[in-house]
């Protein structure tokens, strides 16, 4: 497995038995072996690691494609192949297997088009560890989600592009055998003293930073727009005081 390989399953947006969150369309029988058939998919046939036997082949579009890409059965984690695909077809910000191994301190980029800030993912994610894990995650009444909220802040600038107060978030996280860790989440969103490129490219494109998914093909300025948001708030978080109880948290871990 490769580091080009790996990202590029990372965004295998489209494949059978697969869906956003684990529903839709593309969940149904009939939907899944038409994809298939069509060779519609942007998912991963791998040997399965913790599988001793394994094919004599890679695994291909006929084996296991046909039997489980097809007719949808056989799938299972000690199979000796296994499918990989985009994480949002179950938890798109990683936090169901951290929150598994009960770690201390948790770092969440969240950098999913969210327009209408609806925090889709991140409703996704609290709901599978607590029903899975009985792991509850609740945000600081002065560090919550109202924090990421356009409109949050206060100025001129802040009116012209409806920034909001803070690019993160703060939560506790309270295990379900009585130990607690901590989660810091960061949001794209626009917040004052930002670098005036980025105000500009949100002048010139106004869907900035929630444009659509479907573009798989960002140029220089729009990578460099992202890019650039993302360093900024996680640089805010860092020099916040929130940033030094990240620090100590960490240094205890």
């Amino acid at each position: 497995m490769t580091l080009s390989t790996a990202m590029a399953i990372s965004g295998a947006a489209v494949n059978p038995d697969t869906g956003v969150a684990g529903g839709g369309v593309t969940r149904d029988k009939l939907v899944s072996a038409l994809l298939s058939l069509l060779n519609l998919r942007l998912g991963y046939w791998a040997p399965n690691p913790y599988v001793v036997r394994s094919f004599p082949f890679p695994p291909n579009f006929f084996v296991p494609g046909l039997s489980r890409g097809i007719l949808g059965r056989g799938f299972s984690e000690k199979s000796r192949s296994i499918e990989l695909s985009d994480g949002g077809h179950f938890e798109n910000l990683g936090l169901y297997e951290l929150i598994r191994r009960k770690l201390p301190v948790i770092i969440a980029s969240d950098a999913g088009a969210d327009p209408g800030f609806r925090f889709g993912d991140l409703e996704n994610a609290v709901e599978r560890v607590r029903v899975d894990f009985g792991a509850k995650i609740r945000f600081r009444e002065s560090l919550g989600l109202e924090c990421l909220l356009p409109g949050s802040a206060k100025g001129l600038l802040a009116e012209k592009f409806s920034l909001a107060a803070q690019g993160y978030a703060i939560a506790d996280i309270d295990y379900h055998d009585g130990t607690r860790g901590q989660l810091f989440y960061i949001k794209t969103t626009l917040t004052p003293d930002l670098p005036a490129d980025v105000y500009g490219y949100k002048s010139a494109n106004p869907t900035f930073p929630d444009q659509s998914t479907a573009d798989q093909f960002f140029n220089e300025d729009q990578f460099e727009a992202y890019r650039e948001l993302g360093y900024q708030l996680a640089k805010q978080m860092l020099r916040s005081n929130s940033g030094e109880e990240l620090i100590r948290n960490l240094s205890r871990s």
